[in-house]
């Protein structure tokens, strides 16, 4: 019983930090930002600097990592009559969800914060003779980020909708 809480916590308040931090920043950090003509790389570079995409990656892992056990746990073994049951099955929907976004985050919203930085620290010195080409580069980094930070949180709304609900149906 312990075990359960414990995991139920981990895995409610890692997904909470997951969720929010994932729909401030698409909904209204960046938004806002590119509204006002704000440099997002400046802003994410100073979210790096606040090791923010070291706390998402370590909620996120233990969100999987415990809604794993915990349905692990609550299906027996992950015994496929549980997987036959609303229940089964919205939590089931719900953790793929969860995955998929972390898959995503992993392939390819980490690997375009990171190249972004990359860029950001190339203009930034001034030694570079094509400036422009960044330019553009840097560019086509936010569109990329941009659409896979929006598909991360839809995903992400998913796995916490069905969550929210699977115990009920």
């Amino acid at each position: 019983m312990y075990e359960v809480i414990v995991l139920r916590l981990i895995h409610i308040l890692g997904g909470i930090f997951w969720l929010g931090s994932s729909i401030f920043l698409t909904s209204f950090l960046v938004p806002a930002l590119k509204a006002t003509s704000g440099d997002v790389y400046t802003t994410v570079a100073a979210l790096h600097r606040r090791r923010l995409f070291v706390w998402l990656p370590v909620a996120s892992t233990l969100v999987v990592l415990t809604g794993l056990r915990l349905v692990w746990i609550d299906s027996a073994g992950f015994s496929a009559g549980y997987f036959s049951t609303a229940s089964g099955r919205g939590f089931s929907i719900g953790g793929g969800a969860a995955i998929l976004a972390f898959v995503l985050a992993v392939t390819v919203l980490r690997p375009t914060v990171d190249h972004m930085l990359a860029i950001g620290e190339r203009l930034g010195t001034g030694a570079e003779s094509d400036h422009a080409a960044l330019l553009t580069d840097l560019s086509a980094t936010q569109h990329r980020l941009d659409g896979a930070a929006s598909a991360n949180t839809w995903l992400l709304i998913l796995a916490a909708s069905a969550m929210a609900i699977s115990r009920y149906i």
